[in-house]
């Protein structure tokens, strides 16, 4: 029985090998890992007795395990609040972004006129993407101590500090009472090289990409302040750029492809922009789908055939038809987009298919075109009409263009001025008749 191993050991062993996989914790973490399981296991439960004698001595000096998670997070907040300095940008950053405009369109962030300190509502989308955060009022930015601010505003201690509250059981998605996340809090901080290693810290330890702020995600705000190394460090966490209310490319210098591109790391962009695409069409999150294609990401139209076949995704499939993706794209087979459509019943991703220029009269592999499959396989009538619509109206549109054309070509043929005809070559024969004055000049002939 003694030589029988401990089950605390056992359990010691398996708590830091699953937790080194759920948290990656860097090698220097390893040991602030080891000690609180160690300090987890060896904690008894306390009988009746023993918890109503350390009832009063507990309300009169609280333990450094009690409540841990709290104070570790008001201090990882308190601690980024204080190294940032700027309170205009911790109550309010942004004010057009905060309009009414952003905060409803596409399912905005909140609701409209919200006030900074009102936490804004989550969609579905965001929800499936990113953790539940939990909010804080940091009242120890305040009252931090002299010592630890003296040490956060060197820029190693800074981060040294920042690994050991979350080593202590910070949480890596808090927000405080205005809404800032605490990764949102990083990318503010001045020291840019201070930043990045914060913004690693806090990645490493499970915080959220995807929260958004002010109706951008935190690779929006990465870009708006022109920050590459952390846009590159989102980018490869799988972020996406977006905002509320965005319909237009913005600015080359906060475009994504163009900023990846002007610092060495365009194909890798352009990898993980394809590969965040493919998760915002599995979730048919519109938005998300929408900032990539506006910044840049091509739109697939081998991944619109497919969400067409699949029937899934219908936003992100009017998306991707907004950004460009060919409306007439087959198979290998050669069936078209406007034939599922047809086949499915899908008025109206007929309809937006037809809006982008899909042609009713494309043949299929058969000989059909998409018009005869639809008046004889569609199983709605409506479908039928809308196609023969777009090729009556393409029927009167092309007359028209032909006769503008020709009408143009006319009044250029009688504007343009007759072709100047050139003088009669002379051969050697009739050369002798041409005056001197007249004769072509010869060349010169070199001596050997």
């Amino acid at each position: 029985m003694d030589d029988a191993e401990d089950p605390s050991e056992s359990l010691l062993s398996f708590a830091l090998t699953h937790a080194r996989k759920r948290l990656r914790v860097d090698g220097d973490d390893d040991q602030v890992l080891d000690t609180m399981i160690h300090s987890a296991l060896q904690r008894q439960p306390r009988t009746a007795a023993a918890a109503a004698t350390s009832a009063d001595t507990a309300k009169q000096a609280p333990g450094p395990s009690e409540d841990l998670g709290l104070t570790a997070t008001s201090q990882l907040l308190g601690v980024l609040i204080t190294v940032m300095g700027r309170p205009d940008i911790v109550q309010a950053d942004e004010a057009a972004a905060s309009s009414s405009e952003d905060e409803v369109a596409s399912g905005g962030s909140g609701p409209s006129g919200a006030s900074a300190s009102t936490p804004p509502s989550r969609t579905r989308s965001e929800e499936h993407a990113s953790p539940q955060t939990t909010r804080y009022h940091p009242a120890a930015a305040d009252s931090l101590p002299a010592a630890t601010r003296d040490k956060i505003h060197e820029p190693d201690g800074l981060v040294e500090e920042i690994k050991e509250l979350l080593g202590a059981g910070a949480d890596a998605n808090a927000s405080d009472g205005d809404g800032n996340s605490a990764l949102y809090l990083a990318l503010h901080v001045p020291n840019s090289r201070a930043a990045l290693a914060v913004v690693h810290a806090l990645l490493r330890r499970g915080a959220s990409p995807h929260v958004r702020r002010h109706g951008g995600t935190m690779l929006h705000h990465a870009l708006r302040l022109r920050r590459v190394p952390l846009v590159q460090r989102l980018v490869r966490e799988g972020a996406y750029p977006a905002r509320s209310g965005e319909r237009t490319p913005p600015p080359a210098a906060r475009r994504l492809d163009d900023v990846a591109a002007a610092n060495g790391f365009a194909d890798e962009a352009r990898g993980y922009m394809r590969r965040a695409l493919r998760a915002a069409a599995a979730r048919d999150d519109a938005r998300a789908a929408r900032g990539l294609l506006l910044h840049g990401c091509a739109a697939e139209s081998a991944l619109l055939y497919q969400l067409v076949r699949t029937r899934r995704a219908p936003r992100v499939v009017h998306a991707l038809l907004a950004a460009g993706a060919d409306a007439n794209y087959a198979d290998s087979v050669g069936t078209h987009l406007l034939t599922l459509a047809a086949m499915q019943g899908d008025v109206a991703l007929t309809r937006a298919l037809l809006a982008a220029h899909a042609d009713p009269l494309l043949e299929e592999d058969d000989g059909q075109s998409v018009l005869e499959l639809a008046r004889s396989q569609a199983t709605n009538p409506e479908i039928v009409a809308l196609c023969e619509a777009a090729v009556a109206g393409r029927r009167q549109t092309r007359p028209a263009a032909a006769a503008d054309a020709e009408s143009a070509g006319d009044e250029s043929t009688q504007r343009a001025p007759p072709p100047a005809t050139a003088p009669p070559k002379t051969t050697s024969d009739d050369e002798d008749d041409v005056p001197l004055s007249q004769r072509p000049p010869r060349k010169p002939r070199r001596r050997r």
